[in-house]
């Protein structure tokens, strides 16, 4: 969560969600009445010049709110994100990110290298 929440109610139940087996569930910012925060596509987070970028992710495919994201960590741990994840950090170097932060890097990993979906 963003470290603006106030949290009022118990959140045990996010314990429940099922998420079929994909590794992360999020809110998607691409779809509402407000322009600027609901028109969030991964054109707007990462620099498809670079040729992984650009040969693994969809720039008009919809990003998420990142301040709250709902993880699987059995999901998590059947993959080797992590190994993939330092792998990437050395193939596509900070310089080619438009906006640098680790949930990019997750979002990278968990759809393309991990072989997940959301």
């Amino acid at each position: 969560m963003d470290d603006d929440v106030v949290v009022q109610h118990d959140l045990s139940l996010l314990w429940e969600i099922n998420l079929n087996g994909k590794v992360n569930g999020a809110v998607e910012t691409c779809r509402g009445d407000d322009e600027w925060v609901m028109s969030k596509h991964f054109k707007n987070y990462f620099n498809f010049s670079h040729p992984l970028v650009a040969q693994h992710l969809d720039p008009d495919e919809c990003a998420w709110a990142y301040g709250m994201n709902v993880f699987d960590l059995r999901a998590w741990r059947s993959t080797n994100i992590r190994e993939t994840y330092h792998t990437w950090l050395k193939e596509v170097k900070p310089k080619y990110i438009q906006l640098i932060q680790s949930i990019c890097s997750i979002i990278f990993l968990i759809k393309v290298l991990a072989n997940s979906e959301f």
